[in-house]
């Protein structure tokens, strides 16, 4: 009878002796009641990644409990989950809502210039990543263990203009091993950190009330568009910064930052990530995409994300708030169909082409699929933190705060001889002096050596691929 009134399979025929992840499926269930009450979509992926966090705060190991596919099957059917309750928003979006926010968008922006109003989102990057199948970060090594501590939360706000704030991202540690003497607020990003690297209600309202600051000093009343995770609280009282949320289960299709901007971000990424390793190879050798995949760190993502940022065109982003019917004033039309949106990717494929002949992998993934990896990665902290700590508690938490076992290069030893015989070298002397800058506070200098960076990578792919090397003098001149 308790079985039945808390809505247990009906075709159960015993009561199984209990087992001990029996703890990680009551928090599960609770888990579950209280996410489907607040609204919020929940996906099989989402489950398992779930059950594996509350599995490791309860002592758990890898071997007691796996968070497989036969586990979700029996969760699912023990308590009456079907698809419909258990699937993403994409899939699901309900139109009526779509275009009566739409039609309301006038009245809602009202006031506002393309400049003062602002999207805001996060999203999860895998950033170590190569293009390599084998990696499967898709399947079960996407929702724990070693896999886990190579991905990050990045936090995008960009206004109608193609404006970008400074990018927020979430990592699993306060100072990972390559932020060793330096200064975080030096960083190109606001580098914040959880034991999940997710947005948190508390991350974010740190955020913005930093941003309504900036607004107020600089004589602005904006509006921000954001969606309904939990993690975006309702009840903050801002003074120059209206929060607009969108309706549920629409941000697929209402959202500027979920029409382009965060793959187009991904692309320039993912490209500058391939050649950044790519240059890193001895020509005529081949390295293992394990060994290759190690030696990225999060400082090197924290600048791969900066730049891909900054190079995302202003028109990309008009045309993605045109999409979700964002136009003010007289806006002038874009059109849909520039060559130069497809240029990141153009240049994705060739790099992919030259990886699948330089790193030894079991099979390549389609561009398609290595921009949208981590897709389907959580972002945000889908329940309040209080909420969470207070269940975790009462099951007697062991939980601990994760490390980021991320690696970084040593400081030259005192005496170094400077040999630089090749491209790979002049790369290996680069990134020590962008080192020295941010240990040293030397900011304004960084862009140029990012520069100097990318020219010499491009020079050491160029040579691999097989074309005419250019000249070191005539790179200089340049």
């Amino acid at each position: 009878m308790e079985g039945y009134e808390s809505n247990q399979n009906v075709d159960r025929k015993r009561i199984c002796q209990r087992s001990p992840m029996e703890e990680v499926n009551t928090l599960m269930w609770q888990w579950f009641q209280t996410a489907r009450s607040q609204g919020i979509p929940v996906s099989g992926p989402m489950l398992q990644e779930k059950a594996l966090v509350y599995a490791k705060d309860l002592g758990l190991s890898d071997d007691d409990f796996k968070a497989s596919n036969g586990w979700l099957s029996r969760f699912r059917q023990r308590h009456n989950i079907n698809f419909a309750s258990v699937c993403g928003e994409s899939g699901s979006v309900p139109q009526e809502k779509v275009d009566d926010w739409i039609q309301r968008l006038p009245d809602i922006v009202s006031g506002y210039r393309s400049c003062d109003i602002y999207n805001m989102d996060e999203t999860g990057l895998f950033f170590r990543a190569l293009p390599d199948k084998s990696l499967n970060m898709r399947g079960d090594q996407c929702k724990g263990g070693k896999k886990s501590k190579d991905r990050i939360t990045v936090m995008l706000c960009v206004n109608m203009e193609g404006t970008f704030e400074k990018p927020l991202v979430i990592g699993k540690s306060a100072k990972p091993r390559c932020f060793k003497n330096i200064n975080t607020k030096n960083l190109p990003v606001d580098w914040r950190y959880n034991k999940k690297a997710w947005m948190t209600s508390g991350l974010f309202t740190d955020w913005v009330k930093d941003f309504n600051a900036r607004m107020k000093r600089a004589g602005r009343s904006v509006l921000l568009l954001l969606d309904n995770a939990p993690s975006h609280p309702h009840d903050l009282k801002l003074s120059n910064v209206k929060l607009v949320y969108l309706p549920a289960n629409t941000t697929s299709k209402l959202q500027p930052l979920d029409q382009g901007i965060i793959q187009n971000m991904k692309q320039i990424y993912r490209k500058r990530l391939l050649r950044s390793v790519l240059a890193k190879i001895d020509n005529g050798s081949t390295v293992s995409a394990d060994e290759l995949s190690k030696s990225l760190t999060v400082l090197d993502a924290i600048q791969w994300t900066s730049c891909a940022v900054k190079e995302i065109k202003p028109e990309t982003v008009t045309k993605c708030f045109k999409a979700c019917g964002l136009t003010v004033g007289e806006s002038v039309d874009v059109e849909d169909d520039d060559d130069d949106d497809n240029v990141p990717i153009a240049e994705l494929v060739e790099l992919m082409r030259t990886a699948q002949s330089k790193i030894s992998v079991e099979s390549v993934m389609t561009p398609e699929d290595y921009i949208n990896i981590d897709n389907e990665l959580i972002a945000n902290d889908d329940i309040s933190e209080n909420w969470e700590n207070e269940l975790i508690e009462a099951h007697k938490s062991t939980g601990s705060i994760d490390v980021d076992n991320d690696e970084c290069t040593d400081d030259l030893e005192p005496g170094t001889e400077c040999l630089i015989n090749s491209h790979q070298d002049a790369l290996k002397w680069i990134e020590q002096l962008k080192l020295y800058c941010f240990k040293k506070d030397l900011m304004t200098m960084l862009p140029a050596f990012d520069q100097a960076q990318e020219d010499f990578e491009k020079l050491s792919v160029n040579v691999m691929c097989g074309s005419k090397q250019s000249t070191l003098d005539r790179f200089l001149v340049k």
